[in-house]
């Protein structure tokens, strides 16, 4: 017990911090920690910030130093004109510069402190005592009163700054407060909120104490950064002694051993796959580390998580927090920073458990709020696991199954190769970019892992013959030879053979030097280039020597332009007959083009002479297919033109065949033929002559027309 009573005290003197750089005991007037408020008076102040709850704003006196002849760094520039003020309105002892830069480093700092630990630093003090430590020292100690926490704002970046207060507890510097119990025996009285005294009813309170002669009490108001949070511990420390120092948390941390149970074996490494899911409460997925965590916590182990960010601890602890909510637990979590807070509150909040939750860190939420939410909590009604719910739970069992067997099927050793299909798929992987060689395998359930080094062997062998043999083996002499085994008989053959042939070879190299110092090849006589030398020598045992008066009668560019000439007429010649080949089949150039063109000509004749091109067109059929062979093109001529006799006879024309006529017969015949037929108005008399006269008016009209056509081509309209 020792032990545990020299470690505490020893926390105690840690955090309790009566130096002289805590502010709440030695007070010092900082550049940008703290600033004076000079105006309103301090009673008005403190009747608006606190009484009233009014947000006050800071004003600027916009003053240019430089036209007042002050140097910027001079202490003159504490001595400041004063300025009128409107309500709620404050006024410092700072020049404007001085002041904008302060407020947002106080503003920042006390935001910062808020978003990250949920505590407020910012604080409005009233009152200070000016007190010496013994009646023999000459170091005066400035030391703040009551302190109002506050807020700092700014609506915009060219708005004042705004001071207001916040939903929280007014207090008595509590550093100080302990100061003066501990030495002096000075008991400092507490502010009383709910009854609203005014300071200077305060100031009345602590004046009342016996306090020293030399000790003053100024009204002065300042707005800085503050912090007690530490000495809250010790109190709790000093106050709480006897059940801390009982609590074996708190003897084990000061290094008594065995008070702390270790995690037994069971629940480590524990096979969760054996849980049944409606005993496991976790609303955030989670891997077998964090099930084992959830494990322990659930049976009551004290476990220490620590991990890389990202690892899931957040995670874990939101999951530990649901299942203990399950088991009708009560869970306090505690972290100096409130990102964490905020982290497993909103993954909470995720699973619809935030109605469980309440925010004790959280400066939202005033009394009123806290009070609404934990009614809300208690009136809460038990939640029922419906029939769906229980056949959700039955479904994730059995794909929970599905899972847990495809994974054993997967890692299970199959005989007689002895490997499982994990080990097989990672093998194959390695050679996932190589390209696939299709082989046929006989038994291949009967393999074994003999068999397979067998065949690595031989692969092996394979590689090693292979890069001796070269890159381009297909140009190696043994290419293609199929014996396996080289025997005496098959020996003897080949080296019987051999020589027939190599003596072959030699002189047909000889005969091939002979000829080819006539010939001049330039090819070299080699294995691979046989088969272009054989083809050569064919072209020449076929070419048939050139009449001799060529050779008389040489000239060089004639022969040059007349071979150029054949060679362009060979070469259209190729081309047309490529385009024929696109439209018809080789038969075609067995036909008699001769006739054809003879037929073609009498058809174009005959077709001039009743039509013009346009409606020759118009009649001939898309398709080549369509086409009737031009001998019965030939004959249905004459029927054309018998018929097309007929019909002028009928219809009373001249006897003339030209393309102009024959459209008119067309559209004629066309319109009795499709139109509906004539009604008794077309033969009546009067309706004749009415229609003539109609037709020569409509005639009139268009002769007009055309003549002042003719005019606006040569004039403007004014003419007309």
């Amino acid at each position: 017990m020792q032990i545990v009573e020299k470690s505490i005290e020893k926390w105690k003197q840690k955090l309790l911090d009566l130096s002289k750089r805590n502010q709440l005991i030695f007070f010092k007037e900082t550049k940008r920690s703290n600033l004076k408020i000079i105006k309103p008076a301090i009673g008005s102040i403190f009747k608006s910030i606190v009484i009233k709850e009014h947000p006050m704003d800071f004003i600027y006196r916009e003053l240019d130093w430089t036209k007042l002849g002050l140097n910027s760094n001079s202490v003159e520039k504490r001595e400041l004109p004063s300025i009128p003020l409107k309500s709620k309105q404050v006024l410092t002892d700072r020049e404007d510069n001085e002041l904008f830069l302060t407020l947002n480093n106080l503003k920042n700092k006390a935001r910062i402190s808020q978003e990250e630990r949920g505590v407020n630093i910012l604080f409005l003090c009233f009152g200070f005592l000016e007190w010496k430590e013994s009646i023999n020292s000459n170091f005066n100690i400035k030391s703040p009163l009551l302190m109002v926490p506050v807020t700092l704002f700014q609506k915009g970046l060219k708005d004042n700054f705004t001071m207001q207060i916040l939903d929280d507890e007014i207090i008595v510097n509590p550093t100080l407060t302990y100061k003066l119990e501990k030495d002096f025996n000075i008991i400092l009285p507490q502010y009383a909120d709910e009854n609203e005294p005014e300071f200077d009813d305060y100031i009345k309170e602590v004046l009342k104490l016996p306090l020293r002669k030399d000790w003053t009490l100024t009204k002065e108001v300042y707005l800085g950064l503050f912090s007690y949070n530490k000495m809250q511990m010790y109190k709790d420390l000093c106050e709480n002694f006897k059940m801390v120092s009982e609590h074996k948390f708190i003897r084990a941390l000061c290094g008594e051993k065995g008070l702390i149970d270790n995690i037994p074996s069971n629940l480590q490494n524990v096979n969760h796959d054996s849980i049944c899911p409606m005993d496991t409460f976790q609303v955030l997925d989670a891997d077998s580390s964090q099930l084992d965590a959830i494990q322990a916590a659930s049976k009551g182990y004290s476990i220490v998580l620590h991990g890389p960010p990202g690892t899931g601890k957040s995670q874990t602890i939101a999951n530990i927090i649901a299942d203990s909510l399950a088991r009708k637990k009560k869970i306090l979590f505690v972290s100096e920073k409130t990102a964490a807070l905020n982290v497993v509150y909103n993954r909470l909040k995720e699973a619809k458990l935030s109605n469980f939750c309440f925010q004790l860190h959280s400066t939202k939420m005033n009394k009123k709020d806290a009070i609404a939410t934990l009614n809300e909590s208690l009136s809460e009604n038990n939640i029922t696991l419906t029939t769906d719910a229980l056949r959700e739970v039955e479904k994730l069992k059995k794909n929970r199954k599905k899972l847990n067997d495809y994974v054993h099927s997967l890692h299970e050793k199959y005989l007689p190769i002895d490997k499982t299909i994990y080990d097989i798929h990672g093998k194959m992987l390695h050679y996932y970019n190589y390209p696939d060689i299709l082989f046929s395998v006989t038994n291949s359930k009967k393999i074994n892992q003999n068999d397979i080094d067998l065949f690595q062997e031989v692969l092996d062998e394979f590689v090693r013959t292979s890069k001796k043999l070269g890159q381009d083996y297909k140009s190696n002499c043994w290419y293609g030879c199929n014996i396996k085994e080289l025997k005496r008989t098959i020996q003897h053959d080949m080296q019987t053979n051999y020589q027939r042939y190599l003596d072959d070879l030699c002189a047909w190299l000889r005969q091939y030097n002979e000829i080819n110092s006539n010939l001049k090849i330039p090819i070299v006589p080699s294995y691979g280039n046989l088969p272009l030398i054989n083809k050569i020598l064919l072209m020449l045992t076929k070419f048939t020597p050139p009449p001799l008066k060529w050779m008389k009668e040489f000239n060089e560019a004639d022969y040059l332009r007349i071979t150029h000439k054949y060679k362009k007429l060979f070469e259209n010649y190729l081309k047309e007959k490529k385009a024929l080949q696109s439209f018809y089949k080789d038969t075609v150039f067995d036909l008699n083009a001769k006739l054809i063109k003879q037929n073609f000509n009498k058809i174009d004749q005959l077709l001039s002479n009743i039509a013009n091109e346009e409606v020759i067109n118009s009649c001939l059929p898309a398709e080549s297919n369509h086409f009737v062979s031009l001998n019965d093109l030939v004959n249905n001529i004459d029927d054309y033109c018998e018929t097309l006799e007929k019909l002028k006879s009928i219809l009373c024309f001249e006897n003339n065949s030209s393309s102009n006529h024959v459209e008119m017969i067309y559209k004629i015949v066309s319109t009795i033929v499709f139109q509906p037929k004539p009604s008794p108005r077309w033969l009546d008399d009067e309706e004749i002559a009415l229609s003539k006269d109609w037709l020569e008016k409509l005639t009139a009209k268009l002769n007009d027309i055309n003549y002042e056509k003719i005019l606006l081509n040569h004039f403007d309209q004014d003419i007309l």
